[in-house]
């Protein structure tokens, strides 16, 4: 993976329990994303979803900021983040 070239890494929306916290299969989704832009050189994090809840309710929190947020937690500065 290092020897590839990347502007910028994204992450689709991909789900989000209505507390905001995000499925098993939502982290490994952003972790592998995490590991990508951790390999390369990519210079931008780039998140998106609004809520993919099929319901009344709307989660607490949008899956982009949710996603973001835990890639911050994995480690990617808030700087990339667009």
């Amino acid at each position: 993976m290092s020897d590839k070239k990347y502007d910028a890494v994204l992450v689709l929306g991909g789900g989000i329990n209505l507390n905001g916290s995000l499925p098993d299969i939502t982290k490994e989704q952003v972790q592998k994303s995490v590991d990508l832009f951790k390999a390369s050189s990519a210079e931008a994090f780039i998140t998106s979803g609004l809520y993919g809840y099929k319901g009344t309710e709307k989660p607490v929190i949008s899956e982009a900021r949710a996603y973001a947020k835990y890639a911050e937690s994995l480690g990617v500065p808030s700087t990339v983040f667009t």
